[in-house]
C-alpha cells in the first residue's frame, strides 16, 4: 500500500467526491490488525496485574485509532491506552491522593509487562513521568503503531456531578496533579470525537493528512496537534449547520480558511461543561482559541507556535485548482 498522492488531487479542479474523502484512509484489515494490537496490549496489562500494586477498573482508548481518525502519515496511527484505576472511594481529592501514592510503582509494573510482550514485536521507546511510550510493528502493515500508555484513578466522568469535581480542582492544580485529572477526562476526548459521523470523520482525516505532508518537521516548532485539527474540522462543520452529507472541497476550503485567518477563531463548546466555566480560562488568552471539550481549563491552541507557517501552507493551498474557483460562503458545503 503505497502513500495516497494529496499534491494530485489539489491539481484537479473537479475530483469525484469519494477520492477526497478517501484520501487518507488506511486498509480496513491494517486498522482491525492494529486494533487488535491495542486490545491484546490492554488485556497483557490487567491479566493477573498485582492487587497489592492497584487494581485496574478499566482500559480508555483513544488517539487516532481510539476515534477511529487514523490517517497514512507519520506518527498518525497512535493509540493512547488510560488505564484507570480503582481506589474504593469516589471523592475526587482522596482520589488524587491515593493514585499519587501507587502511581510509582504502577507505572513500574505496566512498563515490566510491556518489556515482556513476546506475542508480538513491542519496542519501549521511553519512560517518563507521563507515561510509556512504545513502537509496534504490524506485520505485513504499511506501517508501525506509535502506543502511549499512562495510568490514573477511575471516575465516572459521564456524570455532572463527577466532571465538575475534576474541574473544581484543575483549577490552580500543580502539573502533575493536572495531568492525572486531565487523563481522567480521556473518555470524553474520545466520545467527542468518536461520536462524529464517518463523512466528518473523513473530513478530519483529509485535515490532518494536509498537515503532515505540507508541513516538514523542525525542532522547536510545534504545529497543530492532530487533536486539535479535528476539533478545528468539528467546529467548521456545526458551524455549516452539521450537515449530514457534504462536498469535501467545499468542507477541506472552509477548514483552511479558518486555519488562514486563524486570529478570529474562537471554540467552546459546552456539551461537558457550561460557556460561563470555558471563558474563566477564554477570556485570559489570545486567539487563536480552541478549548478541550472535556476540559475547561485547556486552550489547545496555546501549544502551536507556528500559525503563522500554518496560514501561509493553508493560503497556498487555497490557490490550487480544487479550491480556487470555490466562491460560496464558508457555511455552505453544498
Amino acid at each position: 500500500m503505497s502513500a495516497p498522492s494529496l499534491t494530485k488531487l489539489l491539481q484537479n479542479e473537479n475530483p469525484p467526491n469519494v477520492a477526497l474523502s478517501k484520501a487518507a484512509e488506511l486498509s480496513p484489515i491494517f486498522l482491525k490488525n492494529c486494533n487488535n494490537v491495542v486490545d491484546k496490549i490492554c488485556e497483557h496489562i490487567e491479566e493477573n496485574f498485582p492487587s497489592s500494586v492497584g487494581t485496574i477498573k478499566n482500559f480508555i482508548q483513544g488517539g487516532s485509532l481510539g476515534n477511529g481518525t487514523a490517517v497514512y502519515g507519520r506518527d498518525d496511527v497512535d493509540s493512547v491506552i488510560v488505564v484507570c484505576f480503582d481506589y474504593g472511594t469516589t471523592d475526587i481529592k482522596e482520589l488524587v491522593k491515593k493514585h499519587k501514592a501507587k502511581s510509582r510503582k504502577i507505572m513500574d509494573t505496566i512498563e515490566e509487562r510491556l518489556v515482556n510482550m513476546v506475542s508480538f514485536d513491542l519496542e519501549v521507546d521511553e519512560v517518563t513521568d507521563s507515561g510509556i511510550s512504545c513502537t509496534v510493528t504490524i506485520p505485513s502493515g504499511p506501517l508501525d503503531v506509535s502506543v502511549f500508555v499512562m495510568a490514573t484513578f477511575y471516575a465516572d466522568v459521564t456524570k455532572a456531578e463527577k466532571r465538575n469535581a475534576i474541574y473544581a480542582q484543575l483549577r490552580g492544580a500543580s502539573a502533575e496533579d493536572s495531568e492525572m485529572l486531565s487523563s481522567a477526562l480521556s473518555q470524553l476526548q474520545v466520545d467527542f470525537i468518536r461520536s462524529k459521523s464517518q463523512q466528518v470523520k473523513c473530513l478530519m482525516k483529509l485535515v490532518k493528512f494536509w498537515a503532515q505532508k505540507g508541513f516538514a518537521e523542525k525542532d522547536e516548532q510545534n504545529l497543530p496537534s492532530p487533536y486539535l485539527l479535528e476539533l478545528v474540522t468539528i467546529f467548521c462543520w456545526q458551524h455549516a449547520s452539521s450537515p449530514e452529507t457534504f462536498k469535501f472541497s467545499h468542507a477541506f476550503r472552509t477548514v483552511l480558511l479558518t486555519l488562514r485567518d486563524h486570529k478570529s477563531l474562537k471554540a467552546v463548546w459546552d456539551d461537558n461543561y457550561s460557556w460561563e466555566k470555558a471563558q474563566e480560562t477564554a477570556h485570559l488568552e489570545r486567539n487563536p482559541i480552541v478549548m478541550d471539550p472535556a476540559n475547561p481549563t485547556v486552550n489547545l491552541c496555546r501549544d502551536c507556535n507556528a500559525w503563522d507557517e500554518v496560514a501561509r501552507g493553508a493560503d497556498q493551498t487555497l490557490k490550487t485548482p480544487l479550491l480556487r474557483d470555490i466562491s460560496s460562503p464558508k457555511s455552505v458545503w453544498s
